[in-house]
């Protein structure tokens, strides 16, 4: 078990891109270094802290930046999609999305940014409600949550969600269960998407013509 373990770990570690790591390093840091200077540059928002003197020398680089940074990253991140849904099958996909993001997303909108709007807007403003009161009445029940930045993660969290949709009304009935389990445990092993599967099991059941997997992928 442990040799197999092993085994599998170095495998993981030969096919991980590190490429793609260090292009979302960099496009990351664009992103910290972009929202740093906001409150110093020819831009709107409202920020903690303020500098009443801008800065021009930003203006350009919030231009070049905000034209590709994000769409980027949503790319990056898009590109990965099916492969992880193929390898992981629609259940356990899921639940690795809303723990990577769901969770990451509560904890800021919920945690950090509740205590942040009640001290920082309502308190400061002379708000009367205790913390809690605020925090179930304003907060919650009139549906006041703040998640600033996360908003990537929650486009990417219903994303996630519609993909799955997608992938499980768009398949043959016959094959819905079977996508469910991981791709490891699929009588067609090997291939990478549902498609792939599809022709290789189209192919042997007809009886049509003799086809490798390979040609399936």
């Amino acid at each position: 078990m442990k040799k197999n373990s092993g085994s599998q770990k170095n495998n993981d570690q030969s096919s991980q891109l590190y490429f793609i790591d260090n292009l979302r390093v960099l496009l990351i840091s664009l992103v910290v270094a972009h929202h740093a200077g906001q409150p110093y540059g020819p831009t709107g928002g409202e920020w903690p802290l303020f500098n009443p003197d801008r800065s021009p020398l930003l203006g350009p680089f919030f231009g070049v930046n905000a034209a590709f940074f994000m769409g980027l990253l949503f790319l990056i991140s898009g590109y990965f999609v099916p492969g992880a849904f193929d390898r992981k099958g629609a259940g356990i996909f899921l639940k690795d999305r809303l723990l990577r993001l769901g969770i990451p997303l509560l904890f800021i909108g919920l945690l950090t940014f509740g205590p942040l709007t009640y001290f920082m807007d309502y308190a400061a403003q002379g708000g009367q409600l205790s913390f809690v009161q605020y925090f179930l009445r304003e907060y919650l029940g009139k549906w006041q949550v703040e998640i600033a930045h996360m908003w990537f993660v929650a486009h990417l969290l219903v994303y996630a969600f519609g993909y799955i949709l997608w992938r499980l009304l768009t398949m043959p009935s016959w094959l819905i269960r079977s996508d469910w389990l991981p791709s490891q445990q699929l009588s067609v092993s090997g291939t990478r998407s549902t498609a792939g599967r599809i022709c290789c099991l189209s192919f042997r059941q007809k009886s049509l013509i003799s086809l490798n997997i390979s040609v399936c992928l």
